[in-house]
Formats: structure tokens, sequence, C-alpha cells
């Protein structure tokens, strides 16, 4: 699995949290402001959209070292 699917999926275990329903690729995208084609390009070249998903993460309060490196602040 590369890099830019791993982090879609996190992102899709997130949103799910909140929302009782499958999650797929086209809710991240929304959820990241940008098109299904545009994230579906994203993962093809293994891609990370750094810049969307850090204001993903802004806009929820979640570290972005959560997402990029399963690494929980204050937790070694």
């Amino acid at each position: 699995m590369n890099a830019t699917r791993e982090i879609v999926e996190k992102i899709k275990n997130i949103i799910s949290l909140n929302y009782h329903r499958a999650i797929y690729d086209k809710d991240v995208a929304k959820f990241l402001e940008m098109s299904s084609q545009q994230l579906t390009s994203r993962i093809n070249r293994d891609s990370i959209p750094y810049k969307k998903v850090c204001e993903f993460c802004v806009k929820r309060k979640i570290s972005i070292n959560d997402i990029l490196y399963n690494q929980r602040l204050g937790v070694k």
C-alpha cells in the first residue's frame, strides 16, 4: 500500500467516528476540499496532498503526527 493510500485510510477511520456509514474516497476528497478525481490522481501517483491534510487536521484539532507517523503527542 502506498503512503497516500495509507493516509486516506487513516482519514476514513477518523471520519467514520462521527458518521455511522461506510466512508469512501469521494468522502475523503470532500473533507480535504478537493475533487474525487484529484484525490484519485494523487493516490495513483503516491503524492500526498500535504497542505490539504494539514488543513484537515487543523480544522479537527488532530495532530498531523497522528496521520503521517501514527505518533500521538506525549505518547512514546
